[in-house]
C-alpha cells in the first residue's frame, strides 16, 4: 500500500491525483467526439447524403485529442512508477485502452486513498487536493544549496 509520509511523496500524490483528472476529462472528451463522427457518418449514409466537412474536421479533432490522451496517460503511468511507453502503446489498442484506464484508475485511486485524500468519481476535487497540498506543503524536504 502506498503512504505518503514525506514532501516528496506528498507532491507524488498530488501529481498522480492531477494526471488522473486529466486523463479521465480527456478521454470523456475524446470518446463524445468519436459518437459524435460516428453518428454524422451513419446518419449521412442512411440519408444517401455525401458525408461533408464535419465528420472530417471531427475526425482530425478526435486524433488530436488521441495525442492529449497519450501523453496523459503517461505521465499518469510515471507518477504510479509504471512504464509509460508500455501504457501508452496499450492505449492503442481498442478495448484494452478502457481497459488500462481502469486499471490506472484504479491503481490511482489506490494511492491517494492511502495518503488520506478522499476520492470521487474524477479524482479528488480540487478543494480536498488543494488542503491536502497545503498541510504537506511545510513536510517538504529543504532544496539542497537554498
Amino acid at each position: 500500500m502506498y503512504q505518503a509520509q514525506s514532501g516528496v511523496d506528498a507532491q507524488r500524490v498530488v501529481s498522480i491525483a492531477r494526471a488522473l483528472r486529466m486523463l479521465l476529462c480527456w478521454f470523456g472528451v475524446r470518446m463524445l467526439v468519436a459518437i459524435t463522427v460516428g453518428v454524422t457518418v451513419a446518419s449521412a449514409a442512411q440519408s444517401s447524403d455525401t458525408v461533408g466537412a464535419l465528420p472530417r474536421v471531427l475526425s482530425l479533432v478526435s486524433w488530436v485529442l488521441l495525442l492529449v490522451v497519450l501523453y496523459w496517460t503517461y505521465r499518469l503511468a510515471q507518477a504510479l512508477d509504471k512504464p509509460g511507453v508500455v501504457w501508452v502503446l496499450l492505449m492503442f489498442v481498442p478495448l484494452v485502452n478502457l481497459i488500462c484506464l481502469l486499471v490506472l484508475n484504479d491503481n490511482a485511486c489506490k494511492a491517494m486513498r492511502a495518503a488520506g485524500l478522499s476520492v470521487g468519481l474524477l479524482g479528488p476535487n480540487k478543494a480536498e487536493l488543494d488542503r491536502y497540498e497545503r498541510t504537506h506543503r511545510a513536510e517538504r524536504p529543504a532544496e539542497p544549496g537554498l
